[in-house]
This record gives C-alpha cells, structure tokens and sequence, in this order.
C-alpha cells in the first residue's frame, strides 16, 4: 500500500489517495498553565498556530501552547475514536505519563 521509494517521496503516496484525508489527533499543554488540550485537525502546524494567535474560543485563555503530541490516522473515523478516548481525564493522564511528560 504504501511505496517508500525514496526519488518520488511524498508525491507517490499524494497519487495513491494517502495523504490528502490525514487526520491528525494532537495534544497542546498551555506554557503557562498546568493544563493540556486534546484535538483533531488535517493541518496541525495550523491548528497550532490558531490555538496560539487565540482563534479558538475554548483554549484562548491557557495560550500560549506547545505541541506535545500528534498522531496520524488515515481516517476520521479513527481519529476521532482516540481524540475522545482521551478527553477522558485518565487516558489523557496516562498518555502523559508514558510520554513522560
């Protein structure tokens, strides 16, 4: 499914479908608050920046942000199943722990 030759790179996986529909689940932990922000987004440097310029009207209070973590997934459907398995305050605690963060 996926061709890693390395002279096409990203163009080869854009051609089979792969790429266009990523999904990324992500984690933001505000630099000034002890506080951590789980999402889904396709563009995650955006989503960052938007949650950073305070765009977003549930987290412009805890700004500035570092991403912690993302993960891709090849569909929605997916993304969404781990963004809320870990707005569950325990998984999230977890993942940070074994991020040891």
């Amino acid at each position: 499914m996926y061709n890693q030759d390395a002279r096409r790179g990203g163009a080869c996986l854009r051609r089979q479908g792969i790429g266009r529909h990523m999904y990324y689940v992500y984690l933001l932990r505000s630099t000034l608050r002890n506080w951590v922000y789980v999402g889904i987004t396709k563009n995650v440097d955006q989503r960052v920046n938007e949650h950073n310029e305070g765009f977003v009207k549930s987290t412009k209070h805890y700004k500035p942000y570092k991403l912690i973590f993302a993960q891709m997934f090849l569909n929605r459907r997916d993304a969404r199943d781990l963004e809320k398995f870990l707005k569950i305050s325990w998984n999230k605690e977890s993942l940070l722990h074994l991020l040891n963060i």
